[in-house]
């Protein structure tokens, strides 16, 4: 029969268990039908440079997160008052490491970016995660190129600002 919760919550109580699909068609692939862990929440991301991880001011930074089972979206925005790092840039203080394995998933996000100074005019550009990392690198394309990882000039002084989403599944 059918479960009603008139008034609270449905509380599991006990680690590994959760809502269980495995009554439903399965996919190719698919063996966990285990839904386990749903959790929202705010971390406080930064910037760095991999050359010189440089000093970072910001005027406001926002990173929220939504994890459902061992999906992990996140939302950020940085906007800074000066960076001087160098280097290709990465986005740390993620919540959650990215899913290891070989070879691995390859993950790439959104993002919108404005006063960024770079050493190369792509033309496109996007956030992506590694296997087992817990940093966003930059990666950028140019026409009829291969990507390349985004590197910064040094010192903009103009206030860089970063809009950026990615999913990806965590171990």
């Amino acid at each position: 029969g059918n479960v009603e919760i008139n008034d609270g919550d449905l509380i599991i109580g006990t680690a590994g268990h959760g809502i269980d699909f495995s009554a439903t068609a399965d996919g190719t692939g698919s063996p966990d039908e285990l839904l386990d862990d749903y959790e929202e929440g705010q971390f406080n991301p930064g910037i760095e440079g991999t050359t010189s991880a440089g000093t970072f001011v910001s005027s406001s930074i926002e990173g929220h997160y939504t994890k459902i089972g061992n999906m992990v979206n996140l939302n950020i925005y940085i906007d800074q008052t000066s960076t001087s790092g160098t280097g290709e840039i990465r986005v740390v203080g993620l919540p959650f490491a990215c899913k290891g394995g070989s070879p691995g998933p390859q993950i790439a996000g959104s993002c919108m970016l404005s006063n960024v100074d770079f050493d190369n005019d792509f033309v496109h550009i996007v956030p992506h995660i590694w296997s087992n990392s817990s940093k966003i690198s930059f990666y950028g394309t140019k026409d009829n190129a291969t990507w390349a990882a985004v590197t910064l000039s040094g010192n903009t002084g103009t206030g860089p600002s970063y809009i950026l989403t990615i999913t990806y599944p965590t171990a």
